[in-house]
């Protein structure tokens, strides 16, 4: 059986340059590996330089505890925030226009206490 820090939320992409794919300041996080693939070409990247890696309930939660924000699509946000509230963490969400047209996401930071 898993912990919620070992369950796999979605995927990032990383650039050749090891820059994380963003939009609006935000790391994007996709349900699926073919979304990846749709939001990248959606976008003004060079969608050959990502690769697509899976991330995991504590990567991501380690990314907000050093100041990232995170903007997940609605699959991999109905993970995380099941996660996010079993743990209790204090999140914020921001309302941003479409990082991407045509694209909801939901954008999330950790709450400083």
């Amino acid at each position: 059986m898993s912990t919620a820090e070992e369950i796999f939320v979605g995927y990032v992409a990383i650039h050749s340059s090891q820059q994380m794919y963003c939009e609006h300041g935000a790391c994007i996080v996709a349900g699926t590996q073919s979304f990846m693939n749709k939001y990248l070409k959606a976008s003004s990247s060079e969608s050959k330089e990502y690769q697509k890696r899976k991330t995991l309930f504590h990567q991501i939660v380690d990314g907000m505890e050093m100041g990232g924000a995170y903007a997940f699509d609605l699959e991999s946000y109905k993970i995380f925030n099941s996660l996010a509230k079993k743990v209790g963490l204090n999140l914020i969400q921001e309302d941003k226009p479409p990082a991407i047209s045509g694209q909801s996401f939901i954008f999330i930071s950790l709450e400083k206490l």
